[in-house]
């Protein structure tokens, strides 16, 4: 790393398991691991990850309105 820094997020419990098997059965730290995750989760034409549920998603298209004459 060149630039390390601590960072503090929280997740669920099982989230947290799941994270250090993740790690382990790649053979790598926990914070390796989530380093590759960013660096290789992939993204939409937008940034969100192609993953990120539909309900949730920051870039809605906006309605339009028919056009009536």
């Amino acid at each position: 790393m060149v630039d390390p820094i601590q960072i503090g997020v929280l997740v669920d419990s099982a989230a947290n398991h799941r994270l250090s098997a993740l790690a382990a059965a790649a053979g790598a730290s926990r914070s390796l691991f989530v380093q590759r995750l960013i660096e290789n989760v992939p993204l939409d034409a937008n940034g969100v990850p192609t993953w990120w549920p539909a309900e949730e998603y920051p870039h809605q298209p906006e309605e339009t309105l028919p056009m009536t004459g």
